[in-house]
């Protein structure tokens, strides 16, 4: 994930990375997911699976396809689905589903002609279409996530909400938004985060270097949806997933039922160090035992920072 990534990780130095405080209206918001005795669940991954850098540490040289995608599956249970954002085939979706285990998730990014270049207006037959082809992972599918361009601002919140009033009931939903008018007028995030709460759709929380706006800390449905961007294994990556852990824990004390943890490097073999880091504090901090990435080499990967 290059949004938001600083082009050096001396500029991380001079940031203040440190996780902002809760939105005010959580607590509200988290009390009423509360369910007695729910099961608490964080789903960790990567954004792909067949990257060079991750896939030669999972399993053998020339593990290709979906062999590649078992591989992935035997040291993570979710994966954050790119590719959906370009074209999305039942079909292929099905055999995706078919090459991992009962426990894994994936999470489809939308297809961009919905957002990007119909900006939600007209969109409805890519919209059909590509609910209709996520039903190829059946009991995989985690929640589908929208990701809005960066200049879709307050003064489109009617078109998200027409279109939320139609697709967001078609299974768990997450959207991400970017333009800074959202967080820049607290109006316009108490009106989109509230047509969020009223459909159940998980609002994306991007933590990324150098748009702290976007770290905003809202909590609108039963599950959190978080995007990490770490940055060539820097100690700030480390420290930040420790503060993520700490909160994770406050919020599914408070009701939280889900956490999905989408983990991104400038190099995605290193991925697999944050996900160890994560499932290492899990059983001790949040309760739960996570899957643990267990690569064929212990060596950390080389690479500059970029």
């Amino acid at each position: 994930m290059e949004f938001g990534r600083p082009s050096s990780v001396e500029l991380l130095d001079e940031l203040d990375l440190s996780l902002p405080r809760d939105d005010d209206a959580n607590a509200a918001s988290l009390s009423l997911f509360r369910l007695p005795d729910a099961p608490r669940r964080v789903w960790m991954g990567a954004p792909v699976w067949a990257q060079p850098a991750l896939a030669r540490r999972l399993g053998p040289p020339g593990t290709k396809g979906r062999r590649a995608l078992a591989t992935y599956a035997r040291h993570f249970d979710a994966l954050e689905l790119n590719t959906t954002f370009y074209a999305a085939e039942r079909a292929q979706l099905e055999r995706w589903a078919s090459a991992v285990p009962a426990g894994f998730r994936f999470a489809p990014k939308l297809l961009g002609a919905i957002g990007h270049e119909r900006r939600l207006v007209g969109a409805e037959r890519e919209s059909e279409a590509f609910f209709s082809a996520v039903e190829g992972l059946g009991t995989r599918r985690g929640p589908c996530w929208l990701l809005l361009p960066p200049d879709f601002g307050p003064s489109e919140l009617s078109a998200l909400a027409r279109w939320l009033e139609r697709f967001a009931a078609r299974g768990p939903l997450a959207v991400e938004l970017r333009d800074p008018g959202w967080f820049a007028d607290r109006g316009a995030a108490a009106a989109v985060f509230e047509l969020f709460e009223a459909h159940g759709v998980g609002a994306v929380i991007s933590d990324v270097a150098l748009r702290r706006d976007v770290l905003h800390m809202r909590v609108s449905a039963p599950f959190t949806f978080v995007r990490f961007a770490g940055h060539a294994l820097h100690p700030t990556d480390l420290q930040r997933l420790d503060q993520w852990i700490e909160r994770l824990g406050a919020w599914f004390e408070a009701g939280l039922r889900e956490a999905w943890l989408c983990l991104h490097q400038p190099n995605e073999g290193l991925v697999v160090e944050l996900a160890q880091f994560v499932a290492d504090a899990a059983p001790g901090r949040l309760g739960l035992e996570l899957r643990r990435p267990d690569p064929l080499e212990s060596a950390r990967q080389p690479d500059l920072f970029g």
